[in-house]
Parts: structure tokens; sequence; C-alpha cells
């Protein structure tokens, strides 16, 4: 697992091998586990240690008064969590998706690496540059998109982040563990909307989400649909390219942009 996990932190941050394979080292000594839909941490929470997660899926919530939530952050393996607070206390919470490994380290420990190597503190100011632009593409698509163009956007960032940590960039189906109510949670949606914009994708043909697996059929006409750019989680262009090139069809053969409603 740790082996996996030092290949996914060398794509996602840019540090070497020797970096990377460090930082593992660290992580092994320190890892934790937690069931599936168990938090990590709540808001209010001393923010003391630095986590890292190594297998599974978890998110960043907030969680209000009457009982709603809007999570803020979806967590795949490589990403850390507490580099990037500054405050004595947690301003939010974080739970688990799927069971979670996870790395926790104290500041300390975490310092100590960095300092140690250099390369894995430019990774780190890269790590928060990637995750301020996923952020801002929430805010842009939950405040102008309707329902089935925000969904349609999150399924693919969600695919080609997923994608981008398989060994096989080739393979169309990825492990997805979310539930509609994430996805409700992540675009500010009842579930009732979208229960509705889920079976309408599904209807085209265009992707295929069932048992925790998630295909998709046609990326490139889905991107359009949820005008879906990739450029800000990095050099990952060329997935679109092969699609366009030689990606199979819609299962059912129709669909497309301009056959769907963009429910509101």
């Amino acid at each position: 697992m740790l082996d996996g996990f030092a290949r996914k932190l060398g794509w996602k941050l840019g540090v070497s091998p020797e970096e990377a394979q460090s930082l593992a080292d660290v992580a092994q000594r320190q890892l934790r586990q937690a069931k599936a839909r168990q938090d990590i941490y709540v808001d209010g929470d001393p923010a003391s240690n630095v986590r890292v997660i190594v297998d599974g899926w978890a998110c960043r919530y907030h969680q209000f008064e009457n009982g709603t939530r809007q999570i803020v952050q979806i967590l795949m393996p490589g990403d850390i969590l507490g580099h990037d607070v500054a405050h004595a206390y947690q301003d939010h919470s974080a739970c688990s998706i799927s069971p979670v490994v996870f790395a926790q380290l104290s500041q300390i420990d975490f310092m100590a690496v960095t300092a140690e190597f250099p390369g894995l503190e430019r990774a780190l100011r890269r790590d928060l540059s990637m995750t301020l632009a996923i952020q801002r593409q929430w805010i842009s698509v939950i405040g102008r998109f309707g329902a089935t163009q925000r969904i349609a956007h999150l399924l693919c960032e969600l695919y080609v982040r997923a994608l981008l940590l398989e060994s096989s960039k080739e393979k169309r189906a990825v492990n997805f563990p979310m539930a509609q109510r994430d996805i409700a949670d992540c675009t500010g949606l009842s579930l009732v909307q979208v229960n509705r914009s889920i079976n309408l994708l599904r209807s085209t043909g265009l992707l295929y989400w069932r048992h925790r697996s998630l295909e998709m059929v046609d990326l490139s006409a889905l991107a359009k649909m949820g005008a879906f750019n990739p450029h800000y989680l990095g050099h990952v262009g060329s997935m679109f390219a092969r699609e366009e090139g030689g990606g199979t069809r819609s299962r059912s053969g129709g669909g497309g942009q301009g056959t769907l409603p963009l429910f509101r």
C-alpha cells in the first residue's frame, strides 16, 4: 500500500521518488484507520496534526445547525489535511466516505521531513494552489450552473482525479464510493434534484455508475455538457484527446448536450 502511495505522491506533488518515499516512510509509522462515514476530526478540535490520505476517500465539510451539510473538498490518496490551517482549532470537520487509511503526523514531524527535503515544501505550495483552484471551480459552478451541469462537472472532475491515481490510465472505470447524498452535499442540491439529474445522465449512455464503480463511456461529451475544462487539475489534456480521437460513443447511441434539460 505504501509503495503505491509513494507513487501517487510523486505524481500529485511533483516530488522526486526519494522525497515521496521519505514521506511514505514517516507515514508508515503513524498509520490510522477510519471506517466509512466516520469523523476524522470535527469543527473545534485542536489543529495540531497533519493527516495524509494513504487509501480511500474522505471529505471536508461544514455541518449547519439545521442539520444540512456542505462538502467543501473531496480527498483522495496523496491529499494532505492540516498543512494549510493557520488557526489553533479546526474551523470545519472531516470524515471518511469509504474506509480510509491515513497517516497522522505531528506538525513537528511533518516540518522535519519538509526541512530535510526542500522539494516537499515546493510541492506543498503546488498542492495548496491546486486545492484553491478546485474550490474556485466549485464556487463558480454552484453559483452559475443548473443541477445537471453541476453534477456533470463534478463527476468529470472526480473521475479525472481518480483515474490519474490508477496505475493504468487506459481503463474507463474507477472506484467511486460517493453516494447521491454526497453529490447533493457537494453541489448544494436536494437529493430529489440529484436523483433526477443522475437518472437523466444515465439515460444518455454517456456514463455508467453502479456498485461503487464509475465508467465514462464518452468523457468528452459529458465534459462539454458540464462545461468542464481540466486545466485546473494539471496537465491532463491528453486524456480528452484520446476520447476525441477514438472514444466509445454512448451506449444508447443518442444523447448529447442539446437534448438534456438543465434542471434548476
